[in-house]
């Protein structure tokens, strides 16, 4: 017996071993194929090839020819509202809720050649919209591909351009501003009424140190399908011209006050017109024609803007719709961290169709960057009133997004909830932007 344990302890001895020696064959394998990746990484640095962060992640290779740069964004907020909105008992007056509004995933850069570059975003968003022709509310929560364009630079000249894909070609001064760049919770009213959504487009644009502008053929106000959506257009065209007064279009990149800047000028144009209903499956026979001129001033700790707007939706039978509006915004910087802003909406729509055609909304802000030298985060407080009854005016939206879809106005994004007298709005946010 003794023989025999002897032989067994034997074999489980050589097994172990042998384990052993296959655990470290397939450690030392395993520490061999990292190093080889970090000799092979420590190669393309070597050759040039560079991670960089500059606001957002950046990756290049040696030639510059072929980059991308990645980012995130997101926006949380919470409202809380003093009007009288639906609610089991009748009205109820007051309400509140946390709202995701933007969750975005971004890609850009170049590929095969500085000369050819690539934009795409990925976006989520879970925000509720109200009905006031019925009270009735649903909620409209998004995920999918927001933007994917492609630009070329053509003849070796680098101040014009051809580009096509799916998302918002150049419109007035405020849509230039992407969304972690805005001043308030929200871009203006107005260019929610104006400005046309994320449609397929093709275009020819050009920018130098003092103009930019660009013309494109639009599929609609608002359009992600390819045929079948009554949001699309016969035929549209959007055209914008914006011009530097003086200073540089870096100075615009954040459309707030900021401390230690320049003084920058910028005035800027923009059109739109598209007409439905003669061709295609299921256009929607009316047309519509937009104009929008603004301007943009920066200072050190200051900033000021005004815009202004007319639009005509002239459907195929009866008359057309005309309104007018206009919008005023101003911030100071308290110190390098900290600003206030205020602001001012007005509209007046047509009084043969409207009985309410005057309407104005106020807004009143703070933001914070609690970390110096970087916008990365930002957390900040709005309040919003109107001076009078809303109804007619959230009538007027409902009536772009039915016939075009085209308004990317969302009432519970503005903190709008209720159509009575004096909607009054207050709201916290925190975005992250990296």
């Amino acid at each position: 017996m003794k023989g025999k344990s002897l032989v067994l302890l034997a074999g489980a001895a050589m097994g172990l071993a042998t384990g052993a020696a296959l655990a470290n064959d397939a450690d030392r394998a395993y520490r061999a194929e990292l190093l080889a990746d970090a000799q092979q990484r420590s190669s393309l640095l070597a050759a040039g090839a560079t991670l960089s962060h500059d606001g957002h992640f950046g990756f290049t290779d040696a030639t510059g020819n072929n980059t991308m740069t990645v980012f995130l964004y997101s926006d949380y907020r919470h409202f809380f509202n003093l009007s009288e909105v639906p609610s089991s008992d009748g009205t109820a007056d007051i309400t509140h809720g946390g709202q995701l509004n933007r969750v975005q995933l971004g890609f850009h850069g170049n590929v095969a050649s500085p000369d050819f570059q690539y934009w795409v975003l990925f976006g989520a968003s879970g925000l509720e919209t109200i009905s006031f022709s019925d009270d009735s509310d649903s909620s409209t929560p998004s995920l999918g591909l927001l933007e994917a364009t492609a630009t070329w630079f053509f003849n070796g000249d680098q101040n014009t351009y051809l580009h096509a894909g799916q998302g918002r070609p150049l419109q007035a001064l405020e849509m230039s501003h992407r969304p972690w760049d805005v001043q308030a919770f929200e871009r203006s009213l107005l260019s929610a009424a104006t400005s046309i959504n994320r449609t397929h487009f093709v275009g020819i644009g050009y920018q130098d140190e003092q103009w930019r502008g660009e013309v494109n053929f639009i599929d609609g106000m608002q359009d992600t399908s390819d045929f079948f959506s009554s949001s699309e257009a016969d035929f549209g065209f959007v055209g914008a011209v914006h011009f530097l007064v003086d200073g540089t279009w870096d100075t615009f990149n954040y459309q707030g006050a900021e401390q230690g800047v320049q003084s920058a000028t910028a005035i800027g144009g923009y059109a739109h017109w598209q007409s439905g209903g003669d061709t295609g499956i299921s256009t929607a026979d009316v047309d519509i024609f937009t104009v929008n001129l603004g301007v943009e001033h920066k200072g050190d700790g200051y900033n000021v803007f005004a815009e202004g707007m007319f639009q005509s939706i002239d459907p195929a039978f009866g008359s057309s719709i005309d309104t007018w509006g206009f919008h005023i915004q101003g911030g100071f910087a308290l110190d390098a961290q900290t600003e206030i802003y205020a602001g001012l909406t007005g509209f007046f729509l047509d009084d043969d169709f409207f009985s309410d055609e005057e309407h104005f909304r106020a807004i009143l802000g703070v933001t914070h960057h609690p970390f110096a030298g970087t916008r990365a985060v930002r957390v900040g407080a709005e309040a919003s009133f109107f001076f009078d009854d809303n109804f007619d005016l959230l009538s007027y939206f409902d009536a772009l997004d039915s016939e075009f879809n085209a308004s990317w106005f969302s009432q519970s994004a503005f903190n709008i909830l209720g159509d009575s007298d004096n909607d009054i709005g207050f709201g916290f946010r925190v975005t992250v932007n990296n």
